[in-house]
Protein backbone atom coordinates (compact mmCIF):
# COMPACT_ATOMS: atom_id res chain seq x y z
CA UNK A 1 0.00 0.00 0.00
CA UNK A 2 2.76 2.47 1.00
CA UNK A 3 4.65 1.77 -2.33
CA UNK A 4 1.78 2.58 -4.15
CA UNK A 5 1.16 6.10 -2.72
CA UNK A 6 4.89 6.53 -2.84
CA UNK A 7 4.50 5.64 -6.63
CA UNK A 8 1.95 7.93 -7.32
CA UNK A 9 3.52 10.88 -5.08
CA UNK A 10 6.35 10.43 -7.64
CA UNK A 11 4.46 10.45 -10.64
CA UNK A 12 2.67 13.71 -9.77
CA UNK A 13 6.31 15.78 -9.16
CA UNK A 14 7.62 14.74 -12.40
CA UNK A 15 4.45 15.39 -14.26
CA UNK A 16 4.60 18.44 -15.89
CA UNK A 17 2.10 20.89 -14.20
CA UNK A 18 -1.12 20.83 -16.02
CA UNK A 19 -3.36 23.28 -16.62
CA UNK A 20 -6.27 24.46 -14.08
CA UNK A 21 -8.57 22.13 -13.85
CA UNK A 22 -12.29 23.70 -13.78
CA UNK A 23 -14.30 22.34 -11.42
CA UNK A 24 -17.33 20.53 -13.54
CA UNK A 25 -20.53 21.12 -12.69
CA UNK A 26 -22.56 18.33 -11.06
CA UNK A 27 -25.10 16.47 -13.46
CA UNK A 28 -28.29 16.09 -12.91
CA UNK A 29 -28.99 12.28 -12.38
CA UNK A 30 -30.80 10.46 -15.10
CA UNK A 31 -32.63 7.01 -15.18
CA UNK A 32 -30.59 4.01 -16.25
CA UNK A 33 -30.84 3.24 -19.87
CA UNK A 34 -31.77 -0.37 -19.00
CA UNK A 35 -35.26 -1.77 -19.34
CA UNK A 36 -34.16 -3.70 -16.27
CA UNK A 37 -33.14 -0.50 -14.30
CA UNK A 38 -35.70 1.14 -15.24
CA UNK A 39 -38.07 -1.03 -13.71
CA UNK A 40 -36.14 -0.95 -10.55
CA UNK A 41 -36.41 2.39 -10.34
CA UNK A 42 -40.05 2.30 -10.78
CA UNK A 43 -40.27 -0.63 -8.13
CA UNK A 44 -38.39 1.92 -5.55
CA UNK A 45 -40.89 4.59 -6.35
CA UNK A 46 -43.86 2.36 -5.89
CA UNK A 47 -43.12 0.20 -3.39
CA UNK A 48 -40.23 1.61 -1.62
CA UNK A 49 -42.81 3.71 0.81
CA UNK A 50 -44.25 0.88 2.02
CA UNK A 51 -41.51 -1.00 2.70
CA UNK A 52 -39.73 2.09 5.04
CA UNK A 53 -43.05 2.19 6.74
CA UNK A 54 -42.72 -1.87 7.49
CA UNK A 55 -39.11 -1.25 8.61
CA UNK A 56 -41.20 1.80 11.16
CA UNK A 57 -43.79 -0.61 12.28
CA UNK A 58 -41.42 -3.27 13.23
CA UNK A 59 -39.25 -0.60 15.00
CA UNK A 60 -41.49 0.67 16.81
CA UNK A 61 -42.84 -3.19 18.01
CA UNK A 62 -39.58 -3.74 19.17
CA UNK A 63 -39.59 -0.95 21.45
CA UNK A 64 -43.32 -1.31 22.44
CA UNK A 65 -43.51 -4.12 25.65
CA UNK A 66 -44.16 -7.40 24.14
CA UNK A 67 -46.70 -7.89 26.84
CA UNK A 68 -49.05 -4.69 25.91
CA UNK A 69 -49.07 -6.65 22.50
CA UNK A 70 -50.13 -9.72 24.08
CA UNK A 71 -52.82 -8.38 25.78
CA UNK A 72 -54.29 -6.54 22.67
CA UNK A 73 -54.02 -9.44 20.49
CA UNK A 74 -56.47 -11.70 23.46
CA UNK A 75 -58.77 -8.60 23.05
CA UNK A 76 -58.93 -8.78 19.50
CA UNK A 77 -59.37 -12.45 19.27
CA UNK A 78 -62.06 -12.08 22.34
CA UNK A 79 -64.40 -9.31 19.90
CA UNK A 80 -63.54 -11.89 16.65
CA UNK A 81 -64.89 -14.49 18.70
CA UNK A 82 -68.24 -12.47 20.05
CA UNK A 83 -69.03 -11.48 16.26
CA UNK A 84 -68.40 -14.76 14.82
CA UNK A 85 -70.59 -16.18 17.24
CA UNK A 86 -73.25 -13.52 16.81
CA UNK A 87 -73.01 -13.94 13.25
CA UNK A 88 -73.62 -17.48 13.17
CA UNK A 89 -76.18 -17.51 15.79
CA UNK A 90 -78.45 -14.83 13.62
CA UNK A 91 -77.98 -16.87 11.01
CA UNK A 92 -79.04 -20.44 12.30
CA UNK A 93 -82.40 -18.56 13.81
CA UNK A 94 -85.14 -18.61 11.45
CA UNK A 95 -86.84 -15.39 9.95
CA UNK A 96 -90.61 -14.78 11.24
CA UNK A 97 -92.04 -15.72 7.47
CA UNK A 98 -90.24 -19.16 7.88
CA UNK A 99 -91.60 -20.13 11.07
CA UNK A 100 -95.00 -19.08 9.52
CA UNK A 101 -94.37 -21.07 6.52
CA UNK A 102 -93.77 -23.97 8.84
CA UNK A 103 -96.82 -23.77 11.09
CA UNK A 104 -99.18 -23.42 8.08
CA UNK A 105 -97.29 -26.62 6.44
CA UNK A 106 -97.23 -28.46 9.66
CA UNK A 107 -100.80 -27.67 10.57
CA UNK A 108 -102.16 -29.41 7.40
Amino acid sequence: MSTRFAKQSLDLLIKPKAKKVEKQQPKKTKLPDTNKGLKKVKHELRYGYQQKLRKFREDQQQKENPIDALVQSKERDERRLKKSIKQLSSRWKSSHTERSLHDEISQR
